[in-house]
């Protein structure tokens, strides 16, 4: 939005870009994977009620796909995005 207002990059360091871009993609998956999850176990919840009947299920069915699904995001984009070997070239111009 900065970009917008002044028309420049007010940080344009490779570290900050590396940085925003692992941000934006991880915080954009990791609200779209628990929601996904959350509409499938829904549909567990009213055709497969058993599932959820035990603590042990209930963890395995409802706390631990959460939980990867918002860490999974995390490691998954901070390997592609700031592990990567490749060398990365920023426009700061558009």
């Amino acid at each position: 939005m900065d970009y917008y207002q002044h028309g420049r990059v007010s940080f344009s360091s490779n570290f900050f870009c590396t940085l925003w871009n692992w941000w934006e993609y991880s915080s954009n998956i990791v609200l779209l994977y628990p929601m996904a999850w959350t509409s499938i176990e829904r549909h567990f919840i009213i055709f497969h009620h058993r599932l959820m009947s035990t603590r042990r299920k209930r963890f395995f069915f409802h706390l631990l796909p959460l939980f990867i699904a918002s860490v999974y995001p995390l490691i998954f984009y901070f390997g592609a995005i700031v592990l990567n070997p490749c060398k990365k070239q920023w426009d700061y111009d558009e």
